[in-house]
């Protein structure tokens, strides 16, 4: 049986609760953010180690 902390039970239930007490479109207008937020691509990182191999290429 997996242990679980109990701080961060009582602070999901929390957050639970407050949610609970917000209207219908603030609702909607989270979980359409949330998931705008998690399909969105990922940017790829510009690579620095290119630029200093060209300095150190040159004369």
């Amino acid at each position: 049986m997996p242990v679980y902390d109990t701080s961060k039970l009582a602070d999901a239930r929390t957050v639970a609760e407050n949610l609970a007490g917000l209207p219908k479109e603030a609702l909607l207008y989270i979980a359409g953010y949330a998931e705008g937020v998690r399909d969105k691509p990922k940017r790829r990182k510009k690579v620095q180690q290119k630029a200093n191999e060209e300095k150190e290429a040159r004369p």
